[in-house]
């Protein structure tokens, strides 16, 4: 996993130097861009104690800055945030704590690297690569409290914070708003988180599942994909050699 990481981040450093180096033709045209999303995703808990997530709708919004480029590409920063909150599968100890429900909510910022490739004017294939964090709370509902004792859970809500790497892939199409320089944008983002859970409830220092494994710290692994749209604006910079479309 190491070396396949810094193999990929070699890459996206050589690609932007590349870019950055590119002859004098290459112009800086700042684009900033809005989108909302909403699609489907699922969540995954190592220690399955817990259970795992049934595939359900989340969703979230996503702010990027770019500098483009005349060979099509642009680099930029990509702020994420995505949120879900999904009904998981029942598991021995939801059994043996006698509940009824359980209810996770995920909630999921990250911050990093863009790259795009313009393939047409209208249309561009493009990633991120993102440092993310957040908070995964579960509700156990109808838990019974007598059982929940003898694992060491004090209640029905249990609370972690996230560390997490994310990857993106996004196919996304540009319509520009005549006489603005303001284009509408629609398309399609599939997505990756892989994550490390660490306990913001002291109950969870103590407790223990029934093989007596530790429920405090669990890796998580969150799937999906959204439907996107929002808005960008570009800026165009003449000292730069590029002017804007009239």
């Amino acid at each position: 996993m190491k070396k396949w990481l810094l193999s990929l981040l070699a890459f996206l450093t050589a690609f932007t130097i590349i870019n950055f180096s590119a002859p004098k033709e290459a112009h800086a045209q700042l684009s900033l861009e809005l989108i909302g999303k909403l699609g489907g995703k699922s969540t995954y808990i190592e220690k399955e104690s817990f259970g795992d997530s049934i595939f359900d709708v989340g969703g979230g919004l996503q702010f990027t800055t770019l500098f483009r480029f005349e060979q099509g590409t642009a680099v930029g920063l990509n702020f994420n945030w995505t949120m879900i909150e999904q009904r998981l599968k029942r598991s021995e100890l939801s059994e043996e704590l006698g509940v009824t429900e359980r209810w996770m909510t995920v909630q999921h910022p990250s911050f990093g690297f863009a790259l795009r490739h313009a393939f047409v004017d209208f249309a561009e294939f493009g990633l991120w690569l993102n440092y993310g964090f957040g908070t995964v709370n579960i509700d156990w509902k109808g838990m019974n409290i007598d059982s929940a004792r003898r694992y060491g859970l004090d209640n029905a809500n249990l609370k972690w914070k996230l560390q997490s790497f994310e990857l993106g892939l996004l196919l996304q199409f540009r319509w520009n708003i005549p006489s603005t320089h303001l284009h509408a944008i629609f398309g399609l983002q599939g997505f990756m988180d892989i994550s490390r859970m660490y306990p913001s409830d002291n109950s969870l220092a103590k407790a223990k599942d029934r093989n007596d494994r530790n429920l405090d710290e669990n890796s998580i692994n969150t799937f999906g994909f959204m439907f996107v749209f929002g808005l960008s604006y570009d800026f165009y910079f003449e000292s730069f050699g590029k002017r804007a479309p009239n």
